[in-house]
């Protein structure tokens, strides 16, 4: 081979490891909404051994979370190669569900058992075993509401 081919193949090399991008997406089953929530530059540590810090999203998103994902951008990779991989940031976007039916309105769906937040431990677990019971004789999901 000649001194051409050892100045080019580790280049090649160098952009073809740097050109894919890592991504991972978690669906709940729930319907998406437009409200999303993304942290860019979210820190990871070493590769991401270490991870970044648990999103929580519960203000954000008052009827849950439908998606998750996260990847990291050319940004987020160029950073990493630039520190070794010590600080290799990602980017993590969340995607709010929309308000479900079932659980917004009881009254439309008979498979949803209310209770009160002021209720008592025994009255808890009647209604969890009322839940469970016509769940078991529907072989349909049964909601507790509180």
């Amino acid at each position: 081979m000649n001194n051409l081919t050892f100045k080019i193949l580790p280049l090649l090399l160098m952009v073809f490891l740097i050109s894919g991008c890592y991504h991972a997406k978690v669906m709940t089953g729930e319907t998406a909404s437009s409200e999303v929530y993304e942290n860019k530059w979210a820190a990871s540590w070493l590769g991401g051994l270490i991870p970044p810090e648990v999103v929580n999203v519960k203000k954000e998103c008052t009827n849950g979370v439908a998606m998750v994902e996260t990847k990291h951008s050319f940004l987020n990779l160029l950073v990493g190669g630039l520190t070794s991989g010590i600080f290799t940031p990602m980017t993590i976007t969340a995607t709010c569900a929309e308000a479900s039916a079932a659980l917004d309105a009881p009254t439309a769906n008979p498979n949803v058992v209310s209770i009160s937040k002021n209720s008592s431990e025994q009255e808890f677990v009647q209604a969890f075993q009322q839940a469970a019971d016509q769940a078991v004789k529907t072989d349909e999901q049964v909601y507790v509401k509180f």
